[in-house]
């Protein structure tokens, strides 16, 4: 760590410190809350009447709902059977008369809760109207049943029962149909569902009385209670809403401001509170060694401390991850380069790498992979490359020897050797760098100094 992260580090950051705000907002809640509760137990009692009776009028409306949705649940039914004759629609009807009895349960319901008899009594006349008006469906059940010809075992036994007014029997089977859909549409049973729906309501306005009485008794102990109560919620907020602003503003705000910048590898801002100016001073500390170190490390990893070209892991790293499509692989050898060291000093010799590294450099694309694979000996992948190429390559490498066959400096005059093989070579192995190191075989055994390409069954020399 350099002198200037180390006063860095040393500096003391300021801020409020969040411990001293903690305690100090802790307090006024407190008290505030104390107030609260304190009001809040004034008002139980009188709640608790109000919600009683509420209670006990959402209970009976829900039955008195629960009683008309049974009334028209049965209507449906009977008018979905005169309609289609589907026996499943009086099923449906024995099911909600015998199984269900929404309206009978919706009755008990309100005798449990209910403290006046005029709910009740009101509920328990559309009850009675009800029934009344089902011995008019069970009979249009037995017109539709005769008018569709439908056997005894598909209708309801209760249905099978009744026996047709001569005159019914005596109408011809679509005019059953039709006396069956007069009796359950016509304005004679809409009427009787009128007056069953208007005891409902009767019912429901009763209960509504009979709760506003209760309510209104509990009311005005409430009032006075509630205001008390609204002002010390509305204190209570005032105070949350300062402490959201305090946290967000010194410390939710920078830590959202910190996660984008570390999801961004950057350092973090020193804002907002003592705690958090002081972990993002250490942390920001820690990232810049740490960035240092990382990038020492990869650079070393990857690259050949020689010549800074990549080196081997990295080579092979590159060379389990490429293609041979339209690439082509120069296998590059410095001639000689034993006697430079031994002529030389080795010395001379790395020098002699270092150059033959910036030549292949500068003879290249950025986008190809150089590298330095060992020794005296080179690779370039070119990208985007195919044999038609060759003139451009053999260009390249002539070039480069000749920048290399002047000495400069301690490097002395030295030639490279270069195979190439190309993605769309012929004769094609499945290993283009042996390709490639094949006709880097042929081209030492024949004339140094020179570039060879695999070709067809042997490399062409340049």
């Amino acid at each position: 760590m350099t002198g200037t992260d180390m006063e860095k580090k040393s500096a003391s950051p300021s801020g409020v410190r969040m411990r001293a705000l903690n305690a100090a907002l802790m307090v006024v809640v407190l008290v505030v809350s104390v107030l609260l509760l304190f009001s809040s137990y004034h008002a139980t009692q009188g709640y608790d009447r109000m919600r009683l009776a509420t209670d006990r009028y959402i209970v009976c409306q829900q039955n008195a709902e629960l009683f008309r949705e049974g009334s028209d649940t049965l209507t449906a039914d009977v008018r979905s059977f005169a309609a289609t004759g589907d026996p499943a629609h009086a099923q449906a009807f024995m099911e909600e008369m015998e199984v269900t009895r929404s309206r009978e349960r919706a009755l008990e319901g309100i005798r449990q809760y209910m403290s006046g008899a005029e709910t009740l009594n009101y509920l328990s006349s559309a009850l009675e109207k009800s029934n009344a008006l089902v011995g008019v469906e069970f009979y249009a059940m037995r017109l539709t049943a005769a008018g569709y010809g439908l056997a005894p075992e598909d209708l309801p036994e209760a249905v099978c029962r009744l026996a047709l007014l001569p005159e019914d029997a005596a109408l011809s089977a679509e005019e059953q149909r039709a006396r069956a859909r007069e009796l359950v549409f016509g304005e004679a049973y809409v009427e009787r569902k009128n007056e069953i729906y208007s005891d409902v309501d009767k019912s429901i306005n009763a209960l509504v009385e009979e709760t506003r009485a209760e309510q209104q008794s509990s009311l005005e102990t409430l009032s006075n209670t509630l205001l008390r109560q609204r002002v010390l919620v509305a204190l209570l907020l005032c105070v949350m809403f300062a402490v959201m602003l305090l946290f967000s503003r010194l410390m939710i705000g920078p830590l959202e401001r910190c996660v984008k910048h570390i999801r961004r590898n950057e350092t973090i801002p020193e804002e907002g509170a003592f705690e958090t100016r002081f972990l993002a001073k250490t942390f920001n500390d820690f990232f810049r060694q740490n960035s240092r170190n990382q990038e020492q490390l990869s650079y070393s990893a990857t690259h050949d401390a020689l010549t800074g070209l990549y080196n081997r892991a990295a080579f092979e790293d590159f060379r389990r991850t490429m293609t041979e499509k339209d690439v082509g692989v120069l296998i590059v050898d410095v001639d000689h380069f034993k006697q430079v060291n031994d002529t030389y000093g080795h010395h001379a010799g790395d020098e002699t790498l270092r150059r033959v590294a910036a030549v292949l450099k500068s003879s290249f694309r950025s986008e190809d992979f150089i590298c330095r694979t060992g020794g005296d000996e080179f690779c370039v992948v070119m990208a985007h490359a195919t044999s038609q190429l060759k003139n451009l390559v053999r260009d390249k490498i002539e070039r480069a020897n000749r920048a290399l066959s002047v000495p400069q400096g301690e490097s002395p005059a030295v030639t490279l050797s270069v195979g190439v093989a190309f993605g769309d070579r012929q004769n094609a192995t499945e290993d283009i760098f042996r390709d490639a190191d094949a006709a880097l075989y042929e081209i030492k055994n024949s004339a140094r100094g020179g570039c060879g390409f695999y070709g067809s069954g042997k490399p062409e020399k340049a």
